[in-house]
């Protein structure tokens, strides 16, 4: 049987497979209640079925099991290490599949993946060297082999985890890398690893039929970890020039997109203080989305990337120098159209990183602080209710390195009447209508300092007050240009914008000499938004009224 007929062979069944099944697993995974739930990180705006991945794994198992029964089942038409990718990737299978059914603890996971990928590195895909351009070939022993290819296998397979964040783009962003490798294979002469790539193309065209945006159905932890761990291991085996020894940058640049997305996720979280696996918003097409992009469009532009770093990666298959030599200059602009795109898409934790190079700031704590200050200002710009800037503020001043916090607004803010003056010039007094607290700042050391809330007639509406210890006054007050150049800004425009919700009922409060919040610190009671508060006399719910819905 000539390979063509084998690609042929495998491409149609997958195909053919695929879009049938994935139609049958999302309608019953939609009876079943197997669906992905709508949360404020998600993009989605109902439940979606989130089994995918059973739909594609099964059509990749059908295209092998046709190609086995042309060939009479003398031998597996894949070869050694193919067949051994596959047992890993059906690992992975196994276990996404198992965390979209009960979710794990990601270190679990972590864990179960490299078993996984390090029984594939000892018993099935062996390096015997890697070769880089212009530096030629270096050996590796067993021990090194098998750590790059764990690293290898288990950092891909997570990195197209991260990236299916969006309809449409983690099957995407697979089928273009699929496209470079299956050239690679050809040339190379690794006719299992072409027809792997040919099967897997037939099961992500079929599945992207009802996953391209607006999707039906999401490939969930078992297809982003099944297309990943596969693209991994037949990247390692299609770039093998002689048997063992890999081009490595191949693969890499193939898989520049998602390789990419993950360093930058990784960096940013570590910058932030947060757990590598915590999730958030702040991926590539999450800030393309921001900027106002539709999700179609933000697929779309996220495939140009990948073709470009699908076709060099093609490129480097070419042994000549001078090949190489225009691939190296293209990733060198690439790198430049990269730091373009950190600054215009907004990435705080770089900004802050930029200022720690020029010396503004030391500490990672600070870093970490000044991007939840700066994401906290952003979040601001898009309330549109008292009540939501309340609770923002309740989570950006939960870090108890800042021992607390306060907003103090003017009676006559809150009550929209002429603002009192005294004889010796002083505006009348101002009451405190937030509070975070973590510690009893009524002793002695402490720094009480207030930020001015300005409206646009520059008549002082309140204040913005923390409180630092004076003795590491060097270190924590590092933050306060972010507090005072976004944060504060951010909180006057929006509190004049928006007023005081139930002004007259404050108001009354007010001339009865009823504050929203003792005076007492230090109190253990969980406030209205779950942090340690001051005891209020009255909730918030008492001062805003009913929360009001859309």
């Amino acid at each position: 049987m000539t390979a063509n007929i084998q690609y042929s062979i495998a491409f149609l069944v997958s195909l053919a497979s695929s879009l049938s099944l994935t139609r049958f697993v999302g309608s019953h995974a939609r009876r079943f209640g197997l669906v992905d739930p709508v949360d404020d990180r998600k993009i989605h705006t109902e439940p979606i079925p989130r089994l995918g991945g059973v739909a594609l794994f099964c059509a990749v198992g059908l295209g092998i099991f046709a190609l086995c029964l042309k060939s009479g089942f003398q031998t597996f038409p894949l070869g050694r290490p193919m067949f051994s990718a596959l047992l890993g990737g059906a690992g992975m299978f196994a276990l996404g599949l198992y965390d979209d059914l009960r979710p794990m603890r990601a270190r679990y996971k972590l864990l179960v993946q490299v078993g996984i990928a390090a029984a594939v590195a000892v018993f099935g895909i062996r390096l015997t060297g890697v070769t880089l351009p212009f530096l030629g070939e270096f050996a590796l022993g067993p021990w090194s082999a098998a750590i790059i290819t764990g690293v290898w296998l288990v950092g891909v397979s997570n990195a197209f985890n991260l990236i299916d964040g969006l309809d449409g783009l983690a099957g995407g962003v697979a089928l273009l890398a699929l496209c470079a490798l299956f050239i690679v294979s050809v040339l190379f002469g690794h006719i299992g690893a072409a027809i792997t790539t040919v099967l897997l193309a037939g099961a992500i065209i079929g599945f992207l039929r009802y996953n391209f945006p607006p999707a039906s159905i999401f490939l969930g932890d078992s297809g982003s970890l099944f297309v990943g761990f596969m693209l991994a291991g037949v990247g390692l085996v299609a770039s093998q020039k002689t048997s063992g020894n890999v081009s490595l940058v191949i693969p890499m640049v193939t898989l520049g997109l998602p390789i990419l997305d993950t360093a930058l996720t990784i960096v940013r979280r570590f910058l932030r203080l947060q757990p590598i696996f915590s999730p958030d918003r702040g991926h590539i097409h999450h800030r393309l989305l921001g900027r106002g992009h539709s999700p179609r469009n933000v697929a779309f532009l996220l495939y140009i990337a990948c073709a470009l770093f699908s076709t060099a990666g093609a490129f480097l298959a070419y042994p000549a120098d001078s090949v190489v030599l225009l691939v190296v200059m293209l990733s060198m602009m690439c790198l430049v159209g990269l730091a373009l795109l950190i600054q215009r898409l907004g990435f705080i934790e770089f900004q802050e990183l930029g200022r720690l190079a020029r010396g503004s700031i030391t500490p990672r704590e600070t870093i970490g602080r000044n991007v939840r200050f700066r994401e906290a200002s952003t979040r601001l710009a898009e309330l549109d209710d008292v009540r939501g800037i309340f609770e923002a503020l309740s989570v950006v001043f939960a870090d108890e390195q800042i021992p607390r916090a306060e907003v103090r607004l003017q009676r006559w803010f809150l009550s929209r009447r002429p603002a009192v003056v005294t004889s010796d010039g002083r505006g009348d007094d101002e009451l405190p209508v937030w509070t975070m607290s973590h510690a009893d700042t009524e002793s002695e050391g402490w720094w009480e300092i207030v930020l001015p809330l300005v409206a646009a007639d520059e008549r002082r509406m309140g204040s913005l007050v923390i409180w630092e210890d004076g003795q590491s006054y060097a270190a924590s007050l590092s933050h306060l240009h972010v507090i005072s150049e976004h944060l504060r800004i951010q909180l006057q425009q929006k509190l004049q914008l928006l007023g005081w919700p139930e002004a007259e009922e404050l108001a009354r409060h007010a001339e009865l000499g009823i504050l929203p919040f003792e005076k007492a610190v230090g109190a253990e009671n969980t406030g209205e938004f779950g942090h340690r508060a001051l005891r209020p006399t009255g909730s918030f719910k008492d001062l805003l009224g009913p929360k009001r819905t859309k």
